[in-house]
This record gives C-alpha cells, sequence and structure tokens, in this order.
C-alpha cells in the first residue's frame, strides 16, 4: 500500500512541476513584452552564489540562472533552484527597472556629450 501512496505523490508532485514550469514560462513571457532591452541578475542563494536573471541568451531573452561564470536558461535548472527563483521574480523585477533606470541615465548623459561636442565643431568650423 504504501507504494501506491508513494507513486500517487509523485505523479502530484510531476504536475506541481509541469504548472510551476508553465508559470515560470509565462513571467519569462511577460518580463519580454517590458522590452525593458537590460540584463539584470539578483543572489539567488548564499549557499552556491547562485544568482537569477533576465537577459539575453542565444539572442534570446530569457529568464536565467548564473552559477561561477556559466548562465543557462531557468527552464533547464533543477526543480529547488527553479522553486528558489519562483519567489524572487519580484525583486529580479526591481533590479531590472533599477538597471533600465541607470543606463537611460547613461545615454542622455551620451546625449549631451554628443551636443557639447556639435556645439563646439560649430563654433570652431561654423554650422555643418
Amino acid at each position: 500500500m504504501a507504494g501506491a501512496h508513494l507513486i500517487i505523490d509523485m505523479k502530484d508532485l510531476n504536475e506541481s512541476t509541469d504548472q510551476l514550469n508553465l508559470a515560470l514560462e509565462r513571467a519569462e513571457e511577460a518580463l519580454v513584452d517590458l522590452n525593458l532591452g537590460v540584463r539584470a541578475f539578483i543572489l539567488l542563494n548564499d549557499k552556491d552564489g547562485a544568482e537569477l536573471g533576465f537577459g539575453k541568451h542565444k539572442n534570446r531573452w530569457r529568464l536565467l540562472y548564473r552559477y561561477t561564470d556559466h548562465e543557462e536558461p531557468l527552464v533547464t535548472a533543477g526543480r529547488e533552484l527553479r522553486v528558489s527563483a519562483a519567489l524572487k521574480l519580484q525583486d529580479l523585477l526591481i533590479a531590472l527597472h533599477v538597471e533600465a533606470r541607470n543606463q537611460m541615465e547613461v545615454v542622455q548623459q551620451a546625449i549631451a556629450e554628443v551636443e557639447r561636442f556639435l556645439q563646439n565643431l560649430e563654433s570652431e568650423i561654423g554650422p555643418t
């Protein structure tokens, strides 16, 4: 009888894992739809230094996990890591917004620098 309960429990676990995978895929699609165009990573756990992130992987924006210098799509991670990642998605979204804001400031500074360059150039040689 114990074997039957184990089979039922494993079936439930597998079905729940499938539901988690679908939810993570929807979360990934939602992040892609934001069209932020930035990468960000946050610490997933202190034990092994794994990180959760969002960025391009093989020319496709993906939820990623990173350990040492290796990045992989989150969907390929083990169940335990995917569960941990699911609990940190809100933190990742905040990190993405902060990174987008930071990059916008850098771009605005670059635009201002180009404008100053053009003004200096025009004052030296006249309007182009």
